[in-house]
């Protein structure tokens, strides 16, 4: 998962409570974690640009990775069944 590649522990924890507790706003977010602006607006942007994170006007949702396959039903990520059982 993307998310377990993340290296900065800052990102990995507002990515986790965005996921847990979505969803959230930034104030909402930086109240929470007692972060600065700068630390969590910057948190925010590397999320986004990873595609962790999606924004809808002000209201912050964690989201479902593309790179996730779940094997076990030989489903794609695009939802189509995967005829080759490997």
């Amino acid at each position: 998962s993307k998310m377990l590649a993340l290296s900065n522990s800052t990102d990995k924890l507002v990515y986790i409570y965005i996921w847990l507790m979505q969803p959230q706003t930034f104030a909402s977010v930086r109240r929470s974690l007692n972060l600065s602006k700068a630390t969590l607006a910057r948190s925010l942007r590397r999320l986004e640009e990873k595609g962790l994170i999606a924004r809808e006007g002000l209201i912050l949702y964690a989201t479902m990775t593309s790179a996730l396959k779940d094997t076990r039903l030989n489903v794609d990520e695009t939802g189509g069944r995967d005829l080759d059982p490997r």
